[in-house]
């Protein structure tokens, strides 16, 4: 009953306030069984009623940084319980305003729960802004001119070397464009928000012929800062699920921020066991574990092995996995592949390699042809970014974190080929019996026989 009040005190809190504000300490209860180790179950009445407050006051937690669990019942071995009951609860306004924002749990002294420690910090990481391509300038007629003009360049060296030239002075025409075209699109549209009140007001005092064209002047071009805006947010939040509704820019910049929040690592423990918390040594101790990782060992040479194994591909199959591409089985791959997944080192999403084919397609063509010949691929090709998402809430060390590899969509476009091309020879490859991780076959199949 007490914890009821206590959920309609905060909710009451909430209603009240319109300003940034945080409640946190001791709640006696644990959201889900993943923040309680050992005796009874956990009840769900009590996280439930929990987990709707926390909704209902539209708060969320910090990130937090230390042990997992706040308190422990003081006792050892089977009797032994660590739960998380105390955290820190915050507003989106919060957020907005003090984003680098943690919880430290620190040592228990004296007191079975952990003393909470909350850093704010009203800085921005600094980041260096690299360029991306944003899918709605494809929209607009100038787009494929400044792409075709920009393509067309003299340049002396080999077709890699040329295309990765083209690509650059494409990059510097559109940055230039949108900067020129549209330049801060937030400040104007603030402004022109400001601009229509004004000439509303006009219109209302005398509503003439010109009052009104000039008021619908300028609601056309709101109208077109209002598309670049939602069309801005969508592709940086990455919503494959966003449709088309009311301009929501609050609940935008809530998505990303929020899912910014949740990649955040503010500490680590690196390879020699030492628990790093600085950007920098965080980031010299990322680099030196995925060095490690994808070092090239020594590989054993042994041709009597390889002679006992049968070979399975034909000579036709193998022509036909090697073969040279057509212009029209490229395009294929290219308007197959998705435009909207997330772009690569290069900025450049699928999109652009859709919409602007028929400039770039002869290249694009040249370049898949001579990889088929056994031209090998230039690093700007296989260079790929590498993003660390969390495969738990709590993280500790590198192998809390799955890694996920963003390609450049021309290594997509040759990556797609080469597995077409194989899907057609791997059944004659795989044994009936391997009946996991392949298309059309179950490992249930396998349970049931063993069964």
């Amino acid at each position: 009953m007490e914890k009821l009040e206590l959920w309609e005190d905060i909710e009451a809190v909430a209603d009240s306030r319109i300003e940034p504000w945080l409640v946190g300490g001791d709640f006696n209860v644990i959201l889900n069984a993943e923040e309680k180790l050992g005796g009874l179950p956990l009840t769900h009445a009590e996280a439930s009623d929990f987990a709707h407050c926390i909704n209902n006051c539209a708060l969320s937690e910090l990130k937090s940084k230390g042990s997992k669990y706040t308190w422990w019942n003081g006792r050892i071995e089977e009797e032994c319980i660590f739960k998380k009951l105390d955290r820190v609860l915050v507003n989106q306004d919060f957020l907005d305003l003090l984003l680098n924002s943690s919880v430290q749990h620190l040592i228990r002294q004296g007191s079975g729960h952990a003393p909470l420690f909350v850093q704010c910090s009203t800085e921005e990481e600094k980041v260096v802004k690299h360029f991306k391509f944003l899918n709605f300038w494809t929209t607009y007629h100038q787009f494929l001119d400044i792409v075709r003009e920009a393509w067309q360049i003299d340049f002396v060296g080999d077709l890699f070397s040329e295309f990765q030239e083209k690509m650059k002075n494409v990059k510097k025409a559109l940055a230039q464009w949108s900067k020129k075209t549209y330049g801060n699109s937030f400040e104007r549209l603030a402004t022109l928000e400001e601009l229509i009140r004004v000439k509303e007001i006009q219109f209302e005092i005398r509503p003439t012929q010109d009052n009104r064209c000039a008021l619908s002047q300028t609601e056309a071009e709101l109208r077109k800062y209002l598309h670049i805006e939602k069309e801005y947010w969508k592709q940086k939040a990455g919503m494959k699920w966003f449709k088309d509704g009311d301009r929501s820019t609050k609940f935008f910049h809530a998505f990303v921020k929020g899912r910014r929040q949740k990649l955040h690592i503010g500490e680590i423990l690196t390879s020699q066991g030492e628990v790093v918390q600085s950007n920098d040594q965080i980031g010299a101790a990322t680099v030196e574990f995925f060095e490690d990782q994808f070092r090239e060992t020594d590989i054993l040479n042994c041709p009597e092995m390889l002679e006992n194994i049968p070979r399975l591909v034909t000579q036709g199959q193998n022509e036909e996995i090697s073969r040279v591409s057509s212009r029209d089985e490229v395009q294929t791959v290219i308007n197959e592949l998705n435009g909207d997944n997330t772009s690569g080192p290069d900025g450049f999403s699928g999109t652009f390699f859709q919409a602007s084919w028929e400039i770039i397609g002869d290249d694009i063509t040249k370049m898949v042809r001579a990889f088929f010949c056994g031209q090998r691929l230039p690093r700007f090709i296989t260079h790929s970014n590498l993003v660390l998402i969390p495969k738990k809430e709590d993280v500790k060390s590198f192998t809390d974190l799955r890694p996920i590899s963003l390609s450049t969509f021309e290594n997509k476009i040759i990556s797609r080929m080469i597995h077409e091309r194989l899907v057609k020879v791997l059944p004659t490859l795989i044994s009936a019996n391997q009946t996991r991780f392949i298309k059309g076959r179950s490992i249930m199949k396998n349970v049931l026989l063993a069964q």
